[in-house]
């Protein structure tokens, strides 16, 4: 008889561990998806405070680049007059060697940097002619090389801002018209219109660019040979 009652305790004994242990294990179990869960929480918001943190620096460094790049929310495309512009009369043609012409053309440059590099990272002189401040308007030249930099104004830039975007697409169309006749004009209306022309010649001169993309608009024109000059006798 004694035997039976400690036999019958031993097993309840038994049977409150395993299920105290039982207890423990789904504890356990449960205290390991939880730290799962807040694992994959921290790491999402981790996530996305080092994505807002990225969006923060490209935002800065738009508006440290383009000091000019106010946005408003009037959302209007920016019209480009290249009818108009075609109707005027064509300055007198210029060399793609002569850079002391760009004065005449633009005013004098608001800067210039003799250590720039080129489309192909040659050395070559920039000229800056926008004032301090307003969206961007550079001409690079090089032994190889004639480029054009200019702001190219979204849908959300102020009228401000795009009537000076426009001022810059007439006079890189005016210069463009100079350097290649009407086929540089040509070009520069492709790329207002959204064309991408990448190693086309026009008149045996190779436009190694002509791109208007993400604000920016870059025409690059290699120079021909440069013209022998003629000894007097």
């Amino acid at each position: 008889m004694v035997n039976n009652v400690l036999l019958t305790s031993s097993l309840s004994r038994l049977s409150i561990n395993a299920d105290t242990a039982r207890g423990h294990y789904q504890c356990l179990g449960m205290g390991m998806v939880c730290l799962l869960v807040l694992a994959g929480c921290q790491k999402l918001e981790e996530f996305s405070s080092q994505k807002n943190r990225a969006i923060s620096t490209d935002e800065r460094a738009a508006s440290v680049d383009n000091p000019a790049h106010q946005h408003t929310s009037n959302g209007r495309p920016v019209v480009y007059p290249i009818d108009t512009w075609r109707q005027q009369s064509v300055a007198k043609p210029i060399s793609l060697w002569d850079s002391n012409t760009l004065s005449a053309q633009l005013g004098e440059p608001s800067s210039v940097d003799a250590r720039q590099l080129d489309y192909d990272s040659n050395l070559a002189t920039k000229y800056s002619f926008a004032k301090t401040g307003a969206p961007y308007f550079d001409v690079l030249d090089s032994t190889k090389y004639m480029e054009i930099q200019w702001y190219f104004a979204g849908s959300h830039d102020s009228d401000a801002i795009k009537q000076m975007s426009v001022q810059h697409a007439k006079n890189a169309f005016e210069l463009a018209q100079q350097w290649l006749g009407e086929e540089g004009a040509t070009v520069v209306a492709a790329m207002l219109n959204g064309q991408t022309l990448q190693n086309k010649t026009y008149q045996g001169t190779l436009i190694a660019l002509a791109r208007c993309q993400n604000y920016h608009c870059d025409l690059v024109i290699k120079k021909p040979k440069r013209p022998t000059k003629k000894v007097s006798s």
